[in-house]
């Protein structure tokens, strides 16, 4: 089973073993049910919820660091320690600023926004998670053959970096630029169960799978998919203990992890030490 928690988590918890991670609830909920390639249609999605018309794009702030022969994406989403109330400072500085060229800008959360390009040119983009930590000059070269878009970062670079905003945040998590992905159309529904925990999850499955139902009386799969939009501790701890014997998947924003099964051996051993100990 995949679990998928809109929320962070400070550390592996004990005995997990770590797995690949998509960086946000979107992506991780996508790769759950398709192949996880690099360009995933998150735009789309969200258009999609929001009952958005045309096409649009994400735009994710960042962190970029430069040396003297190349450039890599350091921080992006919950990297950058960025408020709701600070994500809408930048979102209202930066809608004013696209506005001069006739771009629409539409505010998701604090994470991510959407650009409508409708009159853009195609772009072929990663998503800024796995954009981390490596050179960033390749991604750059294949957005767009007219260039367009290597242009329009080059010039978000120039505003946000100098941006008062920035005053008091560190060198690790200036807001010094964007990343715009995200592009591409959502494929057919899928069957898979997706259950969700409360009515904003569940209007989001519906965009993805024509197998949905609210969270009551849990019932393991390896095929289900659980989403836990938001986040309850009785939720989360009914949950650990209902699912302690099964393998299952836990994808965090920030973090991705496997908590096997424990054999039997393993499971009579810890029964009676409890029993010894008693």
């Amino acid at each position: 089973m995949d679990i998928i928690v809109n929320s962070i988590l400070n550390e592996l918890p004990e005995g997990s073993i770590p797995i690949k991670e998509y960086g946000n609830f979107y992506c991780n909920l996508y790769a759950s049910l398709h192949d996880a390639n690099e360009y995933m249609p998150i735009a789309d999605l969200l258009r999609r919820y929001h009952g958005l018309e045309g096409e649009w794009l994400v735009v994710s702030l960042i962190n970029w660091q430069a040396s003297h022969n190349d450039a890599m994406i350091t921080a992006s989403f919950d990297n950058l320690k960025l408020s709701d109330e600070e994500s809408c400072l930048w979102f209202k500085e930066f809608k004013e600023f696209l506005a001069l060229d006739n771009i629409n800008l539409f505010y998701h959360n604090k994470d991510i926004w959407l650009l409508q390009s409708d009159a853009l040119p195609q772009i072929t983009a990663n998503n800024v998670y796995n954009m981390h930590n490596q050179s960033i000059m390749p991604a750059l070269h294949q957005l767009d053959k007219t260039l367009y878009w290597q242009k329009f970062i080059t010039e978000s670079q120039m505003f946000l970096s100098s941006n008062i905003l920035n005053k008091g945040r560190s060198a690790e998590d200036v807001i010094n630029g964007v990343w715009v992905w995200g592009g591409g159309v959502l494929p057919n529904l899928v069957n898979k169960k997706i259950i969700c925990n409360d009515e904003e999850s569940f209007k989001m499955a519906r965009l993805l799978s024509t197998n949905i139902q609210m969270l009551g009386d849990l019932s393991y799969s390896k095929s289900n998919v659980l989403l836990l939009n938001k986040l309850d501790s009785k939720e989360l701890n009914f949950l650990y203990k209902t699912l302690q014997n099964h393998t299952v998947n836990w994808y965090w924003n920030n973090i991705a992890y496997r908590k096997k099964t424990k054999n039997l051996m393993s499971r009579c051993m810890e029964l009676f030490y409890k029993l010894k100990n008693k």
